[in-house]
């Protein structure tokens, strides 16, 4: 339960009702199983065997029985065979990213989560959806889509290796992008507990009339606070506390600790508790700068420049209809 380890049950306060526990545990139909399966993207994360949606799609007329039974065997017996939920992991380069009147001091926190998906613990996973109260029946479900998978490695065209892992959530998993959204809402939870219980916490003066802490998004998150010891450090241990539990841990590398600039005299010690570098604006935030005035084109330049280069190499393909209409929703 949630309370091994050591957060009451009681700080959440949207839970699970009893129809919606009924509705996920209900009976799958056929039909639903087809409409979830064709809403997947045509070449979404294909398996070992290299049969993606598209495949299913297309032959769905000679194999769509098969499949149901397989799916429904799953969901009526909570068993899951490995041989079905292995996974292909392919290495791809990754691009590193890189005056006014007197206001309270205050900080923004822009934490870059290690490695999201891939570091969630799934004892905490399982115990979150116990919080939310969702039925067993469909904890199961979870704990074998997620604790069955298998994984090797494609290296320039070729598998090598088979191995299991034991932490984290596979990306290209319709699931996953849900399951992740309960673990990120439980430290919104123990934030709003811990804060709760400490009274001399004090938010960004713009944050303060509704509450606002934390504003999250996936993976981004960003935290605010006055720009003083004491809140600060609030929110470092409770960043520390979250990443032991669910094996997310900030990137102290990616993350940054922005200022106003009335907090110069504290911004060298809330740093240091934090251990982030100093970032300035505009930051990225969801692929957009973010600013506190109104947005320049300057700051812009680097979004306009690549959506220049996509729409660029359009003009050396010959694509039809269809093919102009896919690349156009890609971007």
């Amino acid at each position: 339960t949630f309370t091994e380890f050591g957060i009451p049950p009681t700080i959440c306060k949207h839970l699970i009702s009893e129809e919606e526990a009924t509705q996920i545990t209900a009976p799958v139909q056929r039909h639903e199983i087809k409409d979830a399966l064709f809403d997947i993207n045509e070449d979404s994360a294909p398996g070992p065997d290299g049969f993606s949606s598209s495949f299913f799609k297309a032959t769905w007329a000679v194999i769509g029985e098969d499949v149901c039974r397989a799916i429904m065997e799953f969901f009526n017996h909570g068993r899951l065979l490995k041989q079905l939920n292995a996974t292909l992991l392919t290495f791809i380069p990754k691009v590193q990213l890189p005056t006014k009147k007197k206001l309270p001091p205050r900080c923004t926190i822009k934490v870059d989560l290690q490695k999201a998906y891939d570091m969630v613990d799934w004892d905490y996973l399982l115990a979150v959806l116990r919080l939310f109260r969702f039925p067993n029946r469909f904890i199961v479900w979870v704990e074998q889509c997620i604790t069955t998978a298998s994984f090797s490695i494609s290296l320039n065209g070729t598998i090598h290796g088979f191995f299991t892992s034991t932490r984290g959530l596979r990306q290209g998993d319709p699931i996953s992008p849900y399951l992740f959204v309960l673990v990120m809402e439980s430290l919104h939870l123990l934030i709003k507990h811990k804060i709760q219980n400490d009274g001399n916490f004090q938010h960004h003066w713009r944050c303060k009339e509704l509450g606002i802490i934390n504003l999250c998004f996936a993976d981004d998150l960003l935290l605010f606070c006055k720009a003083d010891i004491h809140s600060a450090t609030v929110l470092h241990d409770i960043l520390q506390n979250f990443g032991v539990l669910s094996g997310l841990h900030a990137n102290a590398q990616k993350s940054q600790v922005l200022f106003s600039k009335s907090a110069t005299q504290v911004q060298h010690q809330i740093q240091s508790i934090f251990g982030f570098p100093q970032g300035t604006l505009p930051v990225r935030y969801l692929g957009v700068p973010l600013i506190t005035s109104k947005l320049s084109l300057a700051d812009c330049a680097p979004l306009i420049l690549k959506i220049e280069a996509r729409i660029a190499g359009w003009n050396q393909l010959k694509l039809t209809y269809a093919g102009r209409t896919q690349l156009i929703k890609s971007v």
